[in-house]
């Protein structure tokens, strides 16, 4: 994560004509998880914030009403729903309410940011365009590590959530990708127009860098760190197989966050057949004991 969130800030105002000053931005991520959706939807809206623009951020209910940084100054709109891993009715759930709320409070003059493809698909089914879309990832591939009910093929899932993001880059007046590559598959599978594609990669928070660096922390030899979601699409695999490899090479692995129960079990299983003694799971901690 090595781009200025200021930067980001400029790139927007480039393209959010309509009223440089009002956005709405709707996720459906939960604000509290320390993960790299929640950092990069709290990040825009925080340096937008921070930049002059007034800003809404509409998100569902945070675990224990607790978001993962200080909103600040950030108007913020909650639906009343927690997010519940695994369960395809919570998810449509959460997006009825979502869409409900926006119409609720959006107007005609205010930008509506929508972040993550998937969802800007079901706005744009729900009659929404115009919007800017911020595209995390490409769901659709990686419906193949989801855990889905036992009725539901992941091929035909696949399906569906591939056409429902095309739908929402379809409908965007302007597409954000966080990668080159991602811009390029936007343009090629999609179809969409690179005059509407832009990159902005993830970044980080200038409050947050500040702090730690006020702790003086320095770097240790031989520590290596992993911070985020514990997804599977992710391959935290290849940091066990890591570790193994240089086990007896004086390297040490911290893994800090969270994700799905049956996953984090299957990791610290095959550390444990592995016998490694170098790695340690260190499970969700706040974001500034992570540091």
């Amino acid at each position: 994560m090595h781009k200025s969130w200021i930067r980001t800030d400029c790139q927007l105002r480039t393209y959010m004509t309509v009223n440089k000053y009002k956005v709405d931005i709707v996720t459906d991520v939960d604000l509290s998880r320390a993960a790299g959706d929640t950092a990069r939807v709290m990040a825009f809206a925080s340096e937008l914030s921070k930049n002059g623009f007034n800003v809404t951020l509409i998100a569902p209910r945070p675990v224990n009403n607790q978001t993962m940084i200080d909103l600040g100054y950030i108007n913020f709109e909650s639906i009343p729903i927690e997010q519940k891993a695994q369960s395809i009715s919570n998810t449509l759930r959460r997006t009825r309410a979502l869409i409900r709320k926006v119409r609720e409070i959006h107007e005609d003059d205010t930008i509506l940011l929508i972040e993550m493809s998937y969802l800007g698909g079901y706005f744009a089914i729900a009659g929404f365009s115009k919007f800017v879309l911020d595209v995390h990832g490409i769901v659709f591939d990686e419906v193949e590590y989801d855990s889905l009910p036992k009725y539901l093929p992941k091929r035909i899932y696949g399906f569906y959530m591939y056409n429902l993001e095309k739908i929402a880059a379809k409908r965007a007046r302007k597409v954000i990708a966080v990668s080159d590559s991602m811009a390029n598959f936007i343009k090629l599978k999609w179809g969409i127009d690179e005059t509407k594609i832009e990159v902005i990669p993830n970044g980080y928070f200038e409050s947050q860098v500040s702090t730690i660096f006020d702790k003086h922390l320095m770097e240790e030899k031989g520590l290596i760190t992993f911070v985020g979601a514990l997804s599977r699409w992710a391959n935290i695999e290849k940091i066990i197989y890591a570790a193994n490899y240089l086990r007896n090479e004086m390297a040490y692995f911290l893994i800090i966050g969270g994700g799905p129960s049956d996953y984090m079990k299957e990791l610290k299983e095959h550390a444990n057949e592995l016998k490694l003694n170098n790695i340690k799971f260190m499970g969700s901690v706040p974001l500034n004991e992570a540091y």
